[in-house]
């Protein structure tokens, strides 16, 4: 009897198995409300493994990669199918749904021990009386049939889990870049008196292209040229100014002048062409960095020069006649003399040393937005020549009407010039990788 009682429990406690077994998994499920009781959180150090049966926690609201959860997805068992990546090294890979999901929102099923079946004490065995006759042997009652355990209902199969595809590694990045640059110029010039070079500004529009190596560490490191296209502008003053020469006539009659003005300022503005070949490093974490030499060329150089109440003084030689702002010395009648005119730094080459450091953020379409800031140097021009072989800024021809020439301080005193500049850059990246 003790043999047929434990068969028996075997047998109920192995039916009862099988049922807890058979699941449904992932979204061809039915909802049910009652897997948040059926599954619990995992305990602190919970090793998941490819293959476990778990359930999503209502505290999850939203997957590692940012979207929000179904709500279906909570009252139904799902299978791992993969634990960690690259990404998301600590993420779940939860089938069904196919999203990564932190391990703290995922609950493992929590399975109930079977307490097992009493086992009845077997009836002591009386002793027989000596030389009395056996007494029959009582047969013993047969025991209830048990009821017969319900099958359990047929579930489809869940569909099979697609493998997620392996993450392609890039080994070289093309890349084609519109940006555009403004901030503080100066023309750097350096005169032969103590006039003074004016801040001025510029801007510009680059098109760049790079090309990329992609190193083991995801850092980017390459070559980046191209051309930009801007305009800018500075400027060159001096105050109190006094210049001084002599002009002989064919009748052997000197005439020593003597020019002032309260001030003379030149305007420079040029439009200019750079072509870069620098040096590229792009991190992992977005830092950008571009050294190198920029070749630039003024192709256009308009200029404006403003003189300030000129004065013509003169003292005429042998007759010692001294004659101011007269006309048969030269006259100038205006309070303010404004000319314009073309710099000789057309077409005279620069080479800078330029440098950008920025940040850059990729965007979910592959390409790339960056902000930083840049600046460059002249370290060679063209611009040089003899500044104090030039004409006077200002002469007369003595005629009525007198005449008056006037000529850029950047002609008369400038006997070298190049280019400084610096400000804020900001650029769109369009990249091919490879």
């Amino acid at each position: 009897m003790k043999k047929v009682f434990s068969i028996l429990s075997m047998l109920t406690l192995t039916l009862w198995a099988t049922a807890q077994d058979t699941q449904v998994l992932g979204n061809t499920a039915e909802s049910n409300p009652a897997i948040q009781e059926e599954f619990k959180n995992a305990p602190a150090g919970y090793v998941f493994h490819e293959g476990d049966t778990i359930a999503l926690d209502r505290n999850c609201t939203q997957y590692l990669t940012g979207e929000k959860p179904a709500a279906w997805v909570f009252d139904v068992p799902h299978l791992i199918a993969r634990v960690g990546s690259k990404r998301f090294p600590n993420g779940i890979l939860v089938a069904g749904i196919i999203s990564w999901v932190g391990p703290e929102y995922l609950m493992i099923k929590s399975q109930p021990v079977a307490e097992p079946a009493p086992v009845a004490k077997p009836e002591p065995v009386a002793e027989p009386e000596p030389v009395a006759e056996p007494e029959p042997i009582v047969e013993p009652e047969p025991l209830a049939e048990p009821e017969p355990i319900a099958e359990p209902e047929l579930v489809a199969e869940p569909e099979p889990v697609a493998e997620p595809e392996p993450e392609v590694k890039h080994t070289q990045l093309d890349r084609f870049t519109i940006g555009v640059r403004a901030g503080g110029a100066s023309f750097l010039q350096q005169s032969i008196n103590d006039a003074k070079s004016q801040m001025g500004f510029d801007a510009l529009l680059d098109l760049q292209y790079a090309h990329y190596w992609v190193t083991k560490k995801d850092h980017k490191i390459g070559l980046l040229t191209g051309a930009s296209v801007g305009f800018a502008q500075g400027g060159l003053k001096k105050s109190n100014i006094e210049d001084q020469y002599t002009l002989t006539d064919p009748d052997g009659m000197s005439t020593h002048y003597t020019v002032t003005a309260d001030n003379i300022s030149e305007l420079n503005r040029q439009i200019q062409v750079e072509v870069p070949l620098m040096f590229s490093l792009v991190s992992k974490q977005g830092i950008f960095f571009n050294f190198g030499p920029r070749f630039m060329l003024p192709v256009y150089t308009p200029n404006r020069t403003v003189f300030d109440k000129p004065v013509v003084d003169a003292y005429l030689e042998p007759i010692k006649v001294h004659v101011t702002n007269e006309k048969v010395t030269g006259l100038v009648d205006n309070n303010q003399l404004d000319t314009k005119g073309t710099s000789d730094n057309q077409f005279k080459l620069n080479i800078e040393l330029g440098a950008e450091l920025g940040y850059e953020w990729s965007l979910k379409n592959g390409n790339a937005l960056g902000l930083g800031v840049y600046a460059d140097y002249s370290v060679y021009s063209m611009f040089k020549h003899e500044a104090q072989d030039l004409k006077y800024l200002l002469t007369v021809t003595p005629a009525v009407p007198s005449t008056v020439t006037t000529y850029a301080p950047t002609a008369a005193w400038v006997k070298k010039q190049g280019f400084v500049d610096f400000g804020l850059k900001l650029a769109y990246h369009f990249n091919w990788w490879k």
